[in-house]
């Protein structure tokens, strides 16, 4: 008698799916994004392979982050394994003589413009970055999905615009948050409250805490996926027409 097959679980399913797509989906991006922007946008960032998979992480976390209030790993992790495979590709390439990065060829293709900054470098940004957002994860008590998210966008942009990154997202997180905060309680109450929340800590034994029913405005959660994409398209924007002369004139002709 033939063995009955149980049927898979539909949310498991759906899982090993989005899975899947996530690690291909960079093979279809990556020469796409970059062979189409790349002649428009030579030596940007935002035209390559890893700005190309950075536009499309942080537009899908913000989604999920604002829909479900969640970040996924199979977005995060697979992400992550790109950034540091496409600076590793670069670095085995330059090692063996055939370097594949589009600055380095002299006859450049448009669709090998990998945005590499070295596997070293990757490595780097991803250690000191997972750090930072440990520490402030465990300080305020965020989500884990969070951590990862920015980790993940500081191996494809290095140290210092992974640092940018952060102060664009978080000031406008912050931003974000204070407007929520006035919006319930209003202007006056809002002082009251970030002076009773300042001076608590400050002065413990004279400034008495904010009550409960304010300190709950505090732990509503921020979705921060939606900011992380703000900061990491600013840092992608930096390179843009208003600092390298952009031209939309014919492709491959270099600003003046």
């Amino acid at each position: 008698m033939a063995e009955q097959t149980l049927p898979m679980d539909p949310r498991l399913a759906r899982r090993r799916i989005a899975w899947r797509v996530a690690l291909a989906l960079p093979l279809v991006i990556g020469p796409l994004w970059s062979g189409l922007l790349t002649p428009y946008l030579p030596r940007v960032f935002l035209s390559s392979w890893a700005g190309g998979i950075l536009v499309v992480l942080v537009g899908v976390c913000a989604y999920t982050d604002v829909r479900w209030h969640r970040i996924f790993n199979w977005a995060t992790y697979t992400a992550f394994l790109w950034g540091l495979t496409l600076n590793a590709a670069q670095d085995v390439s330059v090692w063996a003589g055939y370097p594949l990065e589009r600055a380095a060829l002299s006859d450049p293709s448009p669709w090998l413009h990998l945005g590499s900054i070295g596997l070293g470098r990757s490595l780097l940004s991803g250690i000191i970055t997972f750090v930072l957002m440990f520490i402030l994860y465990r300080i305020s008590g965020g989500g884990a999905g969070d951590v990862k998210l920015g980790t993940a966008i500081s191996v494809y942009l290095g140290l210092e615009r992974s640092f940018s990154m952060l102060i664009y997202s978080y000031l406008a997180a912050g931003i974000y948050g204070l407007c929520l905060i006035i919006w319930h309680v209003g202007v006056w109450s809002s002082l009251v409250f970030l002076f009773r929340k300042v001076g608590s800590s400050l002065f413990p034994t004279r400034i008495g805490p904010p009550d409960d029913a304010d300190k709950s405005l505090l732990m509503q959660r921020i979705p921060l996926g939606g900011f992380f994409a703000i900061g990491t398209l600013a840092v992608l924007a930096e390179d843009l027409s208003w600092f390298e002369g952009f031209t939309l004139g014919t492709p491959g002709d270099d600003p003046e």
